[in-house]
């Protein structure tokens, strides 16, 4: 009998490394030039002057940036082994485009892209995943094509619109390779209050649901025979003027606003 790869294993790792916000963020290390030693500190790329207004198409008061801006985070796992906090923030402002970096409390560190659009913002990648420092046993993904908007635009925040962002990728994990499609289906289902360390933030109440559907070999190489479909509820509160405040994982993490900078 073939050996079978749960799901939800699998699943539960590229969901917790998601941004968007998703930006639920992942406590191994995230950057790609790690060693198991030690992470690998790359300079911060070069960005606007701290007093250089943030180009048009790149302002959303669900997700605002700035040269400036922090927003700090804790990250709260159902194994509190893996707690962890994480500090946000951004680079390489441009007229369509910005960078978002995550340093986390462990020393590892995250990197994406945004693309600006007048639909809103659009991260560049899924996600550069490694589900922990022994790269041997590391989940790693690669991005083929991204379609949809992770942020909708300001004029879209409103109860009851709903939006979809899907990324074609590909993985590699210690049980073998994997490609298929990861979808993130929102819908905006209302507003209410919600208290975090930050504060108190009347925010929009997202609701998210991740399907992926995927193909995968039973080692590197080989055929892609397994499937290892899935589905992951995430819901996220943004507050206006402020960001995401909260997330929570389905039987996961919860992601709360310690701090918030401008």
């Amino acid at each position: 009998m073939k050996k079978s790869i749960t799901w939800k294993t699998f699943l539960s790792l590229t969901a917790i490394c998601l941004l968007t916000i998703l930006a639920v963020a992942c406590s191994g290390n995230h950057n790609r030039n790690a060693t198991n030693s030690e992470p690998a500190r790359q300079p911060a790329p070069p960005s606007l002057p701290p007093d250089t207004p943030v180009p048009a198409l790149c302002v959303n008061p669900y997700y605002p940036v700035s040269p400036t801006l922090k927003r700090q985070y804790r990250n709260t796992y159902t194994d509190t082994r893996l707690n962890t906090t994480y500090t946000e923030t951004y680079t390489n402002i441009a007229a369509d485009s910005f960078t978002y970096h995550f340093n986390f409390s462990n020393g590892s560190s995250q990197t994406n892209g945004f693309k600006c659009t007048a639909e809103g913002l659009a991260t560049v990648e899924f996600a550069q995943v490694n589900s922990g420092g022994d790269q041997a046993n590391a989940v790693k993904f690669q991005t083929l094509k991204a379609t949809g908007v992770t942020i909708p635009a300001p004029d879209k925040w409103v109860k009851g619109y709903k939006w979809t962002s899907s990324y074609e990728v590909e993985g590699k994990f210690p049980m073998g390779d994997a490609k298929g499609n990861i979808t993130i289906a929102n819908e905006i289902v209302g507003e209410e209050n919600v208290t975090v360390p930050a504060g108190t933030y009347k925010a929009f109440k997202v609701e998210a649901n991740i399907v992926q559907k995927m193909m995968a070999s039973e080692g590197a190489g080989k055929p892609l025979t397994i499937p290892i479909d899935g589905s992951i509820k995430v819901v996220n509160w943004y507050a206006k003027d402020v960001g995401m405040v909260k997330t929570s994982v389905e039987g996961l993490s919860t992601v709360e606003l310690l701090s918030f900078v401008k």
